[in-house]
């Protein structure tokens, strides 16, 4: 297996072979820590913005006020 780079007009072939792999240039690396800060700004800002996304849009129902009847409880009296 081997792995191809391209240095200026040169084409190289580096092996790795049983051995670790080579580091990513630099302008990719630079290029992968821009988009996921861009990713995560994105996310939070959603987050922040509109958090319907993940909590619903209607309020939650108090389920205290529920009585037996509606939650299809018999009576404590019936047989």
């Amino acid at each position: 297996m081997s792995v191809i780079y391209r240095y200026g007009t040169n084409m190289a072939k580096r092996y790795s072979y049983r051995c670790g792999a080579y580091p990513a240039p630099k302008h990719k690396i630079i290029l992968a820590e821009i988009m996921g800060a861009s990713m995560w700004c994105w996310v939070i800002y959603n987050v922040i913005s509109e958090p319907e996304h993940l909590t619903g849009e209607f309020l939650w129902p108090d389920v205290k006020q529920w009585t037996d009847q509606e939650l299809g409880i018999p009576p404590d009296d019936a047989e």
